[in-house]
């Protein structure tokens, strides 16, 4: 077990000294603190209509929960390219932890920073702003963090978070070099943006299921349909616990195959 604890701690150390990777690993209460600070500004724009209100509310919320396991995915990329180029898996094949064992170890702590900044921007969101996350419907006003309890998103983040190994595995296993590694990731954000379709009504209903393809549409609709009741109500939804359920599953299956792709093109 000691070796794992000073492995971490040269983990972090390395991590730490890139100052991109730091940048990562404080974007999560930067977030936050646009979300308790900034986002309700936009809420408070004169002759902002109910319609235009909810939509900004859906895009701001699917990039908040949508950035936890993005940060960690780069980080995890950015990790397993240095490793490629200094070349020190060959290092790592000498020591009492395998190659195998190492790249297990890098999947398990990023997946954990990926729990933990999820949890922090949205039960942060939750706890220091869900007044100001509010829209009225006629004589009905829903503060939309309100049907979200703290439960929900611990589940969200513990399901959501699998996506990890498959970004960043896929990402490193592709990529030659850390700037070739550096320009997919930035082309993989467009992932985020897929949960978004779902506010045209052809990804509605029914509709919904043509993205179930994307292992990320799963968590965030979850969410959404928590948040959003009158924009996303659908007989066809599924139930919060079953959307994070088909998720983890088809995270896992990504995951698994991006590991096996990894694994064989790189160790």
């Amino acid at each position: 077990m000691q070796k794992y604890y000073f492995l971490l701690k040269y983990e972090f150390k390395n991590l730490l000294r890139d100052k991109m990777n730091l940048i990562m690993f404080i974007y999560p209460v930067i977030m936050l603190i646009m979300s308790v600070v900034l986002f309700p500004m936009l809420f408070t724009i004169q002759d902002m209509n109910t319609q235009g209100l909810e939509i900004t509310m859906v895009i701001l919320i699917i990039t908040l929960v949508s950035f936890g396991y993005f940060i960690a995915a780069i980080l995890l990329g950015f990790s397993l390219l240095d490793n490629k180029d200094e070349d020190t898996m060959q290092t790592i094949a000498v020591t009492p932890i395998s190659k195998k064992g190492y790249v297990n170890f890098k999947l398990i702590y990023t997946y954990i920073i990926s729990v933990l900044a999820t949890i922090l921007m949205l039960g942060g969101t939750k706890l220091l702003a869900s007044g100001a996350y509010v829209i009225e419907y006629g004589a009905e006003t829903l503060y939309i963090f309100n049907n979200v309890s703290y439960l929900n998103i611990v589940l969200f983040a513990i399901s959501a978070s699998l996506f990890v190994p498959a970004m960043g595995l896929f990402i490193v296993a592709l990529a030659k070099n850390k700037v070739e590694g550096f320009a997919y990731m930035k082309s993989s954000g467009f992932l985020i943006l897929i949960p978004m379709l779902t506010l045209f009504d052809s990804f509605r209903g029914a509709g919904q299921y043509i993205l179930s393809i994307f292992p990320n549409f799963w968590g965030v609709k979850a969410i959404l349909n928590l948040m959003f009741p009158q924009l996303f109500f659908s007989s066809t939804n599924l139930s919060y616990l079953l959307y994070l359920f088909v998720g983890a599953i088809l995270c896992s299956v990504f995951s698994y195959l991006s590991y096996r792709f990894y694994m064989k093109r790189t160790v």
